[in-house]
């Protein structure tokens, strides 16, 4: 599974807005962007920094990064292989 990582990290560090903002990507390229998590974290992060905003006003992108770290640990827990000694 090691190997796969940067197959996962690399879109996610070019795709989710970590270098230039998803508003600037070209259309066809601002759909992937904002099915990255990262996107959601970079957005958050951001209107801390930039605007002050409080836990209240980022918590929709809290409850995003939720969301997405609830199905991938679910996905992760359904397709694990059982062994019954």
């Amino acid at each position: 599974m090691v190997q796969f990582i940067p197959l996962v990290i690399m879109p996610q560090i070019l795709l989710g807005g970590t270098f230039w903002a998803v508003e600037e990507m070209p259309n066809y390229l601002r759909p992937f962007g904002y099915l990255m998590p990262v996107y959601y974290a970079n957005q958050a992060l951001r209107d801390v920094v930039l605007k002050g905003w409080g836990l209240a006003e980022i918590l929709p992108n809290l409850v995003i990064q939720v969301v997405f770290a609830a199905v991938l640990i679910l996905l992760g827990a359904l397709t694990m292989r059982r062994e019954v000694a």
